[in-house]
């Protein structure tokens, strides 16, 4: 092992309270014809030690960099409309986390939810009418106790926590306070619609995003609806289709195995998704799929790549795939075709890309 003396008096070595003064970027998002980009600013309050967050914008090539938000608060998921003229965005702002939208020529905003789920995942459907999220529900107790009531300014100890579920805790989130749903609210503001229901999680406990069709109609998730989910692990999700109208779900995919990230191509007539084959092994590498959502055929897109590969988009003209996989600490942005076609993009990424329609 090593010894490094290092002088007190030197300023240039990183001390424990200059994690005070690291910022992070994350989750670029490039307005519609190209010329801005937003992304997410965070740091820490060295007063609260609470991290905080804001919406801040930069020309692409450069110049005008300036916050869109400010202050300690929390401010995230920035998302533009499809005429970009307006943003919505999630903001901790009025003292509970709510969907906020921004007109960009005024600066002008306004609150859309009122809801107590902790919105998140957010995204304009297609024709910029309804905005979908996902939101915890808490669920109805099975537990039932005629327990005392405390005395009038009595100090009793917290309640028991009353856990009936398989998983009920996870890494980086604690104890689980319920389930993860998918709502709709009207992009003009109006009362939330949750569309789906039960003991079951239509995104996965750490976020993740919604997934318009094209038409607007539908939204894909990742999910897995069977009775014993809990028992099959993430080694087990399907691709489904909710319908925003009427709330139906229907399974387009069915196999052994974990499908997610579901990406329709902008011309309507796939969706790319990752996945394998559960071969009961300790690890395996996800793959891109494609399937034609008029046959509900399925092809895997050979890369050639045995590394994960994750985070899809599609270029504007639905005839290539970008993801991103890491090779040996390097995470790389790629490209491929429906044929399997490679074209590596960038090397050492950060967090997250966007790419321009």
């Amino acid at each position: 092992f090593f010894i490094n003396i290092i002088s007190a008096g030197n300023d240039n070595v990183l001390k424990s309270l200059d994690i005070f003064d690291l910022e992070r970027v994350s989750d670029p998002q490039i307005s519609p014809n190209g010329s801005k980009i937003l992304y997410v600013r965070s740091g820490s309050d060295i007063m609260t030690d609470k991290r905080f967050s804001n919406i801040w914008i930069i020309n692409y090539d450069g110049s005008n960099h300036r916050p869109i938000t400010s202050g300690h608060k929390s401010h995230s998921q920035p998302r533009w409309s499809a005429d970009g003229k307006q943003i919505i965005y999630v903001s901790s702002s009025s003292g509970s986390s709510q969907i906020h939208k921004r007109w960009m020529d005024t600066g002008e905003t306004t609150v859309l939810t009122n809801v107590q789920v902790g919105p998140h995942g957010i995204s304009w459907s297609p024709d910029d009418k309804t905005v979908a999220f996902f939101g915890t529900v808490p669920p109805e107790s099975r537990f039932e106790a005629d327990l005392p009531s405390a005395p009038e300014g009595a100090e009793w100890a917290a309640p028991a926590k009353v856990i009936d579920r398989l998983v009920y805790r996870y890494n980086g989130v604690g104890y689980l306070k319920g389930f993860k749903h998918l709502f709709v609210v009207p992009s003009e503001g109006g009362t939330a619609r949750q569309l789906t229901n039960g003991r079951f999680n239509f995104t996965s406990y750490q976020g993740g995003q919604t997934v318009w069709s094209t038409d607007s109609k539908h939204i894909y998730v990742s999910t897995n609806l069977a009775d014993d989910w809990e028992a099959e692990g993430y080694r087990q999700s399907d691709i489904h289709r909710i319908n925003v109208n009427n709330a139906e779900i229907e399974r387009l995919t069915s196999r052994d195995g974990p499908d997610s990230d579901p990406t329709p191509s902008p011309d309507g007539k796939y969706l790319a998704y990752v996945g394998f084959n559960n071969k009961k092994m300790a690890y395996q590498s996800s793959k891109i799929y494609v399937m034609n959502l008029k046959s509900k055929k399925i092809r895997v897109v050979n890369t050639k790549l045995d590394r994960s590969l994750s985070t899809l988009n599609w270029s504007g003209d639905s005839k290539n795939i970008f993801f991103v996989y890491a090779d040996k600490g390097n995470t790389k942005l790629a490209q491929t075709n429906i044929n399997g076609k490679n074209n590596i993009i960038a090397n050492n990424l950060g967090r997250g890309y966007s790419v321009s329609k």
